[in-house]
């Protein structure tokens, strides 16, 4: 799916490196103009989805025929602002890659059509789960994202669980499952949306908020949950999508079970949560996903035991690194090759 874009500004370098940035983006064809004339002239025989527009290119409002969406960059010397109040409102003066999924994320919401999804089909989804509460499964999945970050991939992390918590490392900004959901509906373009809402995070992995309301959580059915992991893995922009759950298996963790091609339990050493694991391993969710599973031991120390065997194979042994922040943690898991994810990525 290709976008037509025109930019227009009278300022020839900033157009330029405006077009030369979002050239990179491979669904978008660039035109520049530099003169509200040559903008007109074009959109006499043209069609553009998106036009890039600088208000003070001409002192009168201009008549955009022949365009689905205006997106007025303004700032803060810019005149005829107000001439574009209709418009969406993009801050001139930031980063392109800012500008390019503002634009995208209004323009999915307009764009009336649905595009055939069928990219990258080798996409893997890694869930992340553990049936005991404190097991730390976040800081391992966040590990194991870093860490195929670090080999070459185009990592996910997608927050599955029923209230967000990573956001010391991956700041939340906006909703982010809450739109993909929304993002569902015919009237809108799934793959645009993702692109919008997808953010670059530390250590090389781009991340979308999760759940900051239960009820939201709670909202969401097996079949919409479903057709998020379906959708995101047909567009092919990712290698690895990293998946963090919750310790319950309510509706919407088990559609991400389901659509999970490898999935890891983490494990930690106590009374409580051994048994639990315990009871888990007892249940038929199991055996339905025994080949797809893998055991990642948390907190461990010297001498410590782990009694529950799931007959699943062990990936990683990570040692309780105390009270060290959760940035140190992932980066010490790495350092000392404690998860291989070699095995996860087969």
């Amino acid at each position: 799916m290709i976008i037509s874009v025109a930019i227009a500004d009278k300022n020839r370098d900033y157009a330029s490196r405006l077009s030369e940035v979002l050239q990179q983006y491979d669904n978008l064809d660039i035109s520049v103009f530099t003169s509200a004339e040559k903008l007109e002239q074009a959109l006499e025989t043209n069609r553009y989805d998106i036009v890039l527009l600088d208000p003070d290119i001409s002192a009168e409002r201009l008549y955009l025929s022949n365009v689905r969406m205006t997106v007025c960059l303004y700032s803060e010397e810019a005149v005829n602002t107000a001439l574009y109040a209709d418009a969406l409102m993009v801050s001139k003066y930031q980063r392109v890659s800012n500008i390019y999924k503002e634009m995208i994320k209004k323009f999915s919401e307009i764009a009336g059509y649905v595009p055939e999804l069928g990219g990258n089909q080798v996409t893997r989804m890694i869930g992340v789960y553990s049936p005991a509460g404190g097991s730390g499964k976040t800081i391992v999945a966040l590990a194991i994202a870093a860490r195929m970050a670090s080999l070459g991939k185009k990592v996910l992390y997608l927050s599955c669980e029923q209230l967000y918590s990573p956001e010391k490392i991956f700041p939340y900004r906006e909703e982010g499952n809450t739109e993909l959901v929304a993002a569902l509906d015919g009237g809108a373009v799934f793959e645009l949306k993702l692109q919008g809402l997808v953010k670059s995070g530390s250590n090389n992995v781009s991340y979308i908020e999760g759940f900051q309301r239960i009820v939201d959580y709670c909202d969401v059915d097996y079949e919409e949950m479903s057709a998020i992991l379906k959708n995101i893995r047909k567009t092919g922009l990712f290698d690895e999508v990293v998946m963090d759950m919750g310790s319950t298996v309510d509706t919407l963790t088990k559609a991400v079970i389901a659509e999970s091609d490898k999935l890891v339990i983490v494990n930690r050493p106590g009374t409580f949560a051994a048994r639990k694991m315990e009871l888990f391993s007892r249940q038929a969710l199991i055996a339905e996903n025994q080949a797809k599973l893998f055991l990642v031991n948390n907190f461990m120390e010297s001498n410590t035991k782990v009694a529950v065997d799931l007959q699943a194979v062990t990936i990683g042994t990570v040692h309780h690194y105390g009270n060290l922040a959760e940035e140190s943690v992932i980066q010490a898991i790495n350092m000392n090759k404690e998860i291989d994810v070699s095995q996860l990525m087969q």
